[in-house]
């Protein structure tokens, strides 16, 4: 039996017959499954519980761009542990070369939690409003409290549209990976930046960040465009004094969605 034979299986349902699941067959068996493998993947989306969440973002030519699924279990557990989301989409699986985004939580344990993944097409705007969009209206239309993520600018704005009450924190860690980058010149040029630099981050209270910002931008000639005045701008999503008083459950890096990722 072709895959495209497969469609007509008198075992399978409504689902089998209905523009997504003939558009899934037909894409599994260009992929290369084979029919036992299409009737397994798609008998299993049959006997999926009504309480789970499951979507496909369809092209005009019927091919499946982006999925978005949610155990029905975690849905509800999502009322009890969404204070802080973490989500990071930096894995690309194998085969397909799909970026994979994991929706991770922490529960009243300090346990992770995935409440819900997503294969997508591309790391555009769009891509991520309708995925938070799936997100929202999964997760009864309740928002998170606060989320975070890498500093993906698409994916900032869409968070900004879709979750105008989240609070959006950058991950620590991959901040600390740009600064390798973008502070080796001023580090080679003046002694005492580094040291000056970490007061700056390290700072307790809005008046002190904003002070060492301004010694800094005379002492050492930042210029508007670089790196460090950007991260400025974005002081909102990473410093400490204009996060402190909000709840992260601990939490300053993607490592626990990133953790998952390698699991999958």
């Amino acid at each position: 039996m072709t895959p495209t034979k497969v469609i007509n299986h008198r075992s399978h349902s409504n689902f089998h017959r209905s523009i997504e699941g003939k558009s899934l067959m037909v894409q599994f068996g260009q992929a290369g499954l084979k029919p036992s493998q299409i009737k397994k993947v798609v008998n299993t989306m049959k006997s999926i519980n009504i309480a789970d969440y499951f979507v496909v973002d369809l092209s005009d030519d019927g091919y499946p761009r982006n999925n978005f699924w949610a155990d029905g279990r975690l849905r509800d557990a999502y009322t009890k542990f969404k204070d802080v989301v973490v989500l990071d989409v930096t894995y690309m699986t194998n085969k397909f070369k799909m970026p994979f985004a994991p929706f991770t939580v922490v529960n009243h344990h300090g346990q992770s939690i995935l409440f819900g993944g997503a294969l997508l097409e591309n790391e555009k705007e769009e891509t991520f409003e309708w995925l938070f969009e799936h997100f929202l209206k999964c997760m009864f239309g309740k928002y998170p409290k606060a989320i975070i993520t890498d500093q993906d600018k698409a994916m900032g704005n869409a968070i900004k549209k879709v979750f105008p009450k989240t609070q959006h924190r950058f991950c620590s860690w991959h901040i600390m990976k740009h600064e390798t980058e973008h502070l080796r010149s001023y580090i080679s040029h003046y002694s005492d930046f580094q040291e000056t630099y970490r007061q700056w981050v390290n700072s307790d209270t809005i008046e002190q960040f904003e002070a060492t910002w301004e010694d800094m931008c005379s002492k050492y000639q930042l210029e508007s465009n670089c790196w460090i005045s950007d991260m400025y701008n974005l002081r909102i999503h990473w410093a400490k004094p204009f996060l402190k008083d909000i709840f992260f459950a601990g939490i300053t890096t993607t490592g626990r969605s990133e953790s998952i990722n390698s699991f999958f």
